[in-house]
């Protein structure tokens, strides 16, 4: 019976310890995310050739997402461990405890010596910027406040007093998370907004399908197709209304691409990453109907739509 016992509690310690690493690394993951939207929205570059590092609604989305569901599981499961340690239904000195949090030590230890590095190489190569040391001054503070917290349980005695440092812990994750949630919602778009925009951007993806498929016939045929119908081996129509796109002949090799949008991306910069290769002059649009005239294997002028920005 004792045997059940302790193989259930080992078990069970697993178990918690694992969740609660696992969680902790999800949740420093989405805090980070989200500093870093944040710090992108602000101070970050307007250049196409930095998109990857400009602000981006879906990676904010994702980071309060993962930090709404990650933080109550981290603080639930880290609080029942601590309850389990205090009634000695768990022993907190077991190795897969102090085994798991020198794993964590371990980790947090070499993502604050790589955010120094990073500082210090970052500053020898002349990119002292605002923004770029304020991102690694998030990882930087996430690490040490992980490393100091676990340091501390690692050489904490007994689990029957309360301990203050951990109540802090614990109030300033909750505190924390609340701030950087409520101040990404600020920032993004609704749901209403989200999905006109991800129609807007099916319907481009829809027109650059169009324009390949245009170019082929008339490399294929010598001439432009009468009609889409006879283009491709599906029919592409809008998301939305399901009514087809707008096709129309201007001129032996010229021809119009048409669609209705719902958004105004005109003056947006680095929104997708076709931008940096200026592929489909259509994911710069206005709101409404528009047509883009086309010629085969080239771009001509656009009517109603804006020039796009060249890259420098």
């Amino acid at each position: 019976m004792a045997t059940n016992t302790a193989k259930h509690s080992g078990a069970l310690d697993a178990f918690l310890n694992l969740l609660s690493l696992v969680t902790l690394g999800w949740l420093a993951f989405a805090i980070g995310m989200i500093c870093f939207q944040i710090i992108d929205k602000y101070l970050g570059p307007d250049n196409v050739v930095y998109y990857l590092n400009n602000f981006s609604q879906d990676r904010l989305k994702f980071g309060i997402a993962s930090a709404l569901i990650i933080a109550p599981i981290f603080l639930f499961v880290s609080a029942f461990l601590h309850k389990q340690y205090k009634q000695n239904k768990l022993n907190p000195a077991s190795g897969i405890h102090t085994w798991l949090t020198y794993l964590m030590l371990f980790i947090a230890a070499i993502f604050i010596a790589g955010s120094l590095i990073n500082i210090i190489f970052r500053f020898l190569n002349g990119d002292y910027t605002a923004r770029s040391i304020l991102r690694v001054l998030v990882v930087l503070l996430i690490a040490a406040s992980i490393f100091g917290y676990y340091f501390y349980d690692l050489r904490r005695k007994s689990y029957l007093t309360k301990s203050q440092l951990s109540i802090v812990a614990f109030v300033g994750v909750i505190l924390l998370v609340l701030i950087l949630v409520i101040w990404g919602f600020v920032l993004v778009d609704s749901p209403a907004q989200s999905r006109a925009v991800n129609s807007d951007q099916q319907r481009a993806n829809d027109l650059t399908q169009l324009n390949f498929l245009i170019s082929s016939y008339y490399q294929v045929n010598g001439q432009l197709p009468p009609d889409l119908s006879v283009v491709g081996g599906q029919t592409y129509t809008d998301p939305v209304s399901g009514a087809p796109y707008g096709y129309n002949l201007v001129g032996d090799d010229t021809y119009e691409l048409c669609a209705e949008f719902a958004t105004d991306t005109s003056a947006s910069v680095g929104q997708s990453i076709k931008d940096i290769y200026a592929i489909g002059i259509w994911y710069y649009h206005q709101a409404g109907y528009q047509c883009f005239q086309q010629k085969v294997a080239s771009t001509v002028n656009v009517k109603t739509a804006p020039t796009v920005p060249m890259v420098q």
